[in-house]
């Protein structure tokens, strides 16, 4: 399900980033907040990826009284839903996403490995597609990811069908064949 018709390159979506943050601070001008991305615009994020999305993924923010102004049909929280999708570890491993000088708005996202095992895990076609940019294979961390799908995520699934259907589409993903 697609929020908005609106489609955004990279640098529309680090303008509407920036744009979030000066909204979220009219409110709060004396605080700071994290807000963590996840999904293809943090794909767009993390390796500077030519492609277009109609949507930003928020996995959580740390002040829940931000998320009514956070939140409208082009930033999301309905991730958050989908929560098995990610390892309990992700967050150890989130960065800061570098958009430039924002107000109250600190973003990060998870590492590229995080975002591609939810991706795998979660077997949409719109995901899949997503990770057939080979751009993202470059910049993986074939380790990490093996730990990730091969040990957190076989723990953190809420089913041993869903985990599974990971593992396949991991290896499809591993040989190149997704």
């Amino acid at each position: 399900m697609k929020y908005t018709d609106e489609l955004f390159g990279l640098e529309a979506l680090k303008n509407l980033l920036i744009l979030k943050d000066g909204l979220v601070y009219a409110h709060f001008p004396n605080e700071r907040f994290k807000v963590y991305i996840v999904g293809g615009a943090a794909l767009m994020l993390l390796t500077s990826e030519n492609k277009v999305t109609n949507d930003i993924d928020i996995l959580f923010v740390s002040d829940k009284k931000i998320e009514d102004i956070l939140f409208d049909n082009v930033f999301n929280g309905r991730v958050r839903g989908t929560s098995d999708s990610f390892s309990t570890e992700s967050e150890i491993r989130s960065r800061p996403l570098d958009i430039g000088k924002t107000k109250c708005l600190d973003y990060y996202t998870l590492c590229l490995e995080d975002i591609v095992s939810s991706k795998l895990y979660a077997g949409r076609p719109k995901d899949v597609e997503d990770l057939k940019n080979p751009e993202i294979r470059k910049h993986i961390d074939w380790e990490l990811l093996d730990q990730i799908v091969y040990e957190e995520m076989k723990l953190d699934s809420l089913s041993e069908r869903r985990w599974k259907d990971l593992l396949y589409y991991y290896e499809l993903f591993k040989k190149g064949e997704l």
